[in-house]
């Protein structure tokens, strides 16, 4: 049975509010101070995303053990919110952009963060490793990562591998990081699966409330034969939601290079996006649409949008005009209605 879904639009008029709950943004993984010859710096990047209002910024930071971490966020943009403190509370103007930098002063330490702001932000972090024991002092790798959101299920990618298929045969490994943003401690089932979908290995990490662990994969599983290249996927899975960061170690010729790698919670390999067209204004036009399904776009021009979807008779019942609700964040109130 196939119906048709009427989406229509109402253009709202919009006024300056505050969101009834703050956006929260993850950082699993914050390092400052220094090691030996090496010194390791964070870098934070926030810009305010809105042109209509200020937007109210909290940056927290947490230990290990999930205590307040007081850290050295050095801002020239904004002396004001900067500082040795665990928690710095600011407002972006309009598309302003606010920077802050650790100096590694201290020896190394190493925690995670929360960024909440009343409206949209773009944030990111990045990590930067230096050599301290050259004149002047030389870069050693820098890393740049987004916000990871909270899941209960993350994967990513896996290279154990002492000689890499890559340029020069590298050693290759990978690091992660786990924050635990609730006040309950978190038990982190963390499964290693081969190339050919076979579990190589399962351990647990234990992150207390608020709290932060990071390692490497070889090292947490010790007892998975890795042989001379391993190459599969790792999978992150709790019963709170939790946020995992994963870093790329490549070792060559003495030198040590980090690099993103990409955490992809479960929900988004579910997710499937619909781009809203303006030519299905008509029911002959009907854009098609299977669920589950997030419609993206907006209705500018005012008209009747049409979407066709299949749906089982028996979620219809008899003769009867359902109504559904379509959460579409460019369109203020959207609704439909279904017709069998």
């Amino acid at each position: 049975m196939r119906v048709v879904g009427i989406l229509i639009a109402f253009v709202a008029t919009l006024c300056a509010s505050v969101s009834a709950q703050d956006l929260v943004y993850y950082f699993p993984q914050i390092a400052d101070g220094t090691a030996g010859d090496q010194a390791l710096a964070t870098e934070f990047t926030i810009t305010s995303a809105s042109g209509e209002f200020q937007t109210t910024v909290t940056l927290s930071c947490y230990s290990d053990n999930g205590a307040a971490w007081v850290a050295d966020l050095y801002s020239v943009d904004r002396p004001d919110a900067g500082g040795f403190k665990s928690s710095t509370t600011f407002t972006l103007g309009r598309y302003e952009t606010v920077h802050f930098v650790t100096r590694a002063i201290d020896e190394l330490a190493v925690g995670w963060a929360i960024l909440t702001a009343s409206h949209p932000v773009l944030a990111s972090v990045s990590y930067q490793s230096v050599r301290t024991d050259l004149t002047p002092v030389r870069p050693q790798w820098v890393a740049g990562v987004l916000p990871t959101p909270a899941t209960v299920l993350a994967l990513v990618d896996a290279n154990v591998s002492a000689n890499d298929l890559a340029i020069g045969n590298p050693e290759v490994d990978v690091g992660f990081a786990i924050a635990n943003p609730n006040e309950l401690a978190a038990d982190v089932s963390v499964e290693v699966l081969t190339r050919t979908g076979t579990q190589a290995g399962i351990e647990h990490v234990y992150v207390p409330g608020r709290g932060h662990a990071a390692m490497f994969i070889s090292e947490l599983l010790k007892n998975v034969a890795w042989g001379g290249r391993f190459h599969g996927h790792v999978r992150f899975a709790c019963d709170i939601p939790v946020a995992v960061l994963a870093l790329k170690e490549t070792t060559l010729g003495g030198s040590i290079v980090y690099s993103t790698l990409s955490v992809t919670p479960w929900s988004e390999l579910l997710r499937r996006a619909v781009y809203e067209r303006e030519d299905n204004s008509t029911f002959a036009k009907a854009q098609p649409i299977a669920a589950p399904a997030e419609i993206i776009g907006k209705s500018d021009s005012g008209d009747a949008d049409y979407f066709s979807f299949q749906i089982a008779p028996e979620d219809i019942g008899g003769t009867e005009t359902r109504s559904c609700t379509f959460s579409t964040p460019t369109m203020p109130t959207p609704w439909c209605w279904i017709r069998p």
